[in-house]
């Protein structure tokens, strides 16, 4: 391929993302704590530190990482917003999977999740 060819394939890609954080804002589920990923994302820097406090909050950041895969590919990008966040995406796969559960019977109160996090939150 040619350097034209492969920076062709690079604008398709980011045009993509695009599309996909587009669809999510206007279709999704979006919180305090999704858009301040999604402005990490874009940017690496916010003045917002907003981080999920319960399950539902949780569940809106799950649907971003879901409706924009590319912002999912290097998790680690997020510890850096601050040591809360840090301390979240050192357990993310923990909280995901009692989420997953939660969801999964229909406890929509998701009071495991919820009380998870406010542990890591408060830095247990």
């Amino acid at each position: 391929m040619s350097a034209l060819q492969v920076r062709v394939h690079e604008l398709e890609v980011e045009q993509a993302v695009l599309a996909n954080i587009i669809t999510w804002l206007l279709r999704g589920k979006v919180g305090a704590s999704s858009k301040t990923m999604l402005a990490w994302y874009l940017d690496r820097g916010s003045e917002d530190a907003y981080y999920p406090l319960d399950g539902s909050d949780f569940g809106r950041c799950l649907g971003f990482l879901a409706a924009v895969p590319a912002a999912a590919e290097d998790m680690s990008i997020y510890a850096d917003i601050s040591p809360v966040w840090e301390r979240l995406v050192r357990r993310w796969e923990e909280i995901k999977r009692l989420y997953v559960e939660e969801v999964a019977i229909e406890n929509y109160a998701m009071p495991k999740t919820s009380n998870l996090i406010r542990m890591i939150v408060s830095g247990g």
